[in-house]
């Protein structure tokens, strides 16, 4: 499970627990960012966050592919309780024993299960609305989606080449 005072460093876990709206994380290669967004999302989640109301934006296929498994998998062993592997506690266990929630409001196991089971009922249902995308998928989505209000014609195309501009 997550275990967010051992697998996560003192900036890491603000962000994780940082409880405001949109949130922008920058960080160098290797730093830990995809662990801690997913972290964050799972977090969102088990506090009643709608999936669809969650974007998460990274700047490679294979980070938002990976973070987008993580907290699909962390969801199904919620649901399930299935402990992670290396530990003997189920993961609702885990969250509630963690001393990072000795001074948060108790929630119960329950109630936090059944609002990750309705999360993860809700994305199964508008799984396209659950946005872990690229950066730059998610502008040319927007811009699409745009077109007529900014006069582009509907099948525009964006070129990331340097010979094409």
């Amino acid at each position: 499970m997550i275990a967010y005072g051992e697998e996560l460093n003192e900036e890491q876990q603000q962000v994780v627990m940082e409880p405001g709206g949109p949130l922008l994380v920058i960080a160098g290669a290797g730093s830990g960012k995809t662990r801690t967004l997913t972290y964050r999302v799972a977090r969102l989640l088990e506090t009643g966050h709608s999936p669809g109301r969650i974007l998460l934006a990274t700047f490679t296929n294979k980070a938002a592919q990976e973070m987008r498994g993580r907290i699909i998998d962390w969801m199904k062993r919620i649901i399930f309780n299935v402990p992670f592997e290396n530990s003997s506690q189920t993961p609702l266990d885990e969250i509630l024993t963690n001393e990072w929630m000795a001074d948060k409001p108790r929630f119960d196991k329950e109630v936090v299960r059944k609002t990750i089971a309705n999360n993860f009922d809700d994305l199964l249902k508008n799984y396209y609305s659950f946005n872990v995308s690229t950066i730059d998928s998610f502008v040319n989505l927007i811009l699409k989606a745009s077109a007529f209000k900014l006069d582009l014609p509907p099948d525009f195309d964006i070129s990331l080449e340097s010979s094409s501009m």
